[in-house]
């Protein structure tokens, strides 16, 4: 017959082998969404690697597929690093795979509706896929599209400032002042010299007939230095 110690102990002993369990899962469950940079900047190496190679190629075969799979896996490792999705954006238009671009992102998404690194793309081949607003061709699904998905990347990821910039400009294009005007604050909430932001507010102002409004929401800057959005490189992908 079991004593009463024994069974206490019994216990006592399988609630500490639960106890450590439940401990390893989740410290496995937080590496899972911890971004893996290394690994990533690994897949974005290989990515640049043969994209280049695939240009001198005409962009065709297989230096092109190996490319697209190693910057969706670098993506994969690390969704906060934005400028892998530009490139692999840019690898799609400069090859003007821009339908395979789209398929590819939206199936990405219906596996994962958070897939910020899938929006990005998506939102930038629709971007793309407006037309010339200088010819005055201009398509307003592709503009509404585009506005969607920058939407849902700023409400995921509201420190993005890109993708607020990119809202300014879709909605003062689609003559929408007053999301246009809060997409550029967005902006200069986080950076008060960003001096595309404060030229397109003061753009907005003035189609409305507002010169008198101030810029900005914040105090003025001391100095403008323009910030621009080209593709960043290498080196921020290892910032920890």
């Amino acid at each position: 017959m079991v004593s009463k110690t024994s069974r206490i102990s019994c216990a006592l002993f399988v609630l500490a082998g639960m106890l450590v369990l439940a401990g390893t899962a989740a410290a496995q469950e937080q590496r899972k969404t911890e971004p893996d940079k290394a690994s990533a900047y690994y897949h974005y190496s290989l990515g640049h690697l043969y994209a280049e190679q695939a240009a001198v190629n005409g962009n065709r075969g297989d230096f092109f597929n190996k490319a697209i799979e190693n910057y969706k896996l670098a993506m994969k490792e690390d969704s906060t690093a934005t400028f892998i999705g530009q490139e692999l954006s840019d690898l799609y238009i400069q090859s003007g795979r821009l339908r395979e671009a789209v398929v590819d992102a939206e199936a990405a998404l219906k596996v994962n509706p958070d897939d910020l690194g899938a929006r990005r793309i998506l939102a930038r081949i629709y971007t793309r896929m407006i037309g010339d607003a200088q010819a005055n061709r201009i398509d307003e699904s592709m503009v509404k599209k585009a506005i969607e998905q920058y939407q849902k990347i700023t409400e995921k990821d509201p420190s993005d400032t890109e993708s607020w910039m990119m809202l300014g400009r879709l909605n003062a294009a689609s003559h929408n002042s007053p999301e246009a005007i809060n997409a550029y604050k967005k902006v200069l909430e986080q950076d008060q010299n960003n001096e595309d932001a404060l030229s397109g507010l003061a753009m907005v102002y003035s189609e409305l007939g507002n010169t008198k409004e101030p810029p900005t929401c914040c105090a003025a800057p001391p100095k403008r230095t323009r910030t621009r959005t080209a593709l960043p490189t290498w080196p921020p992908l290892m910032s920890a």
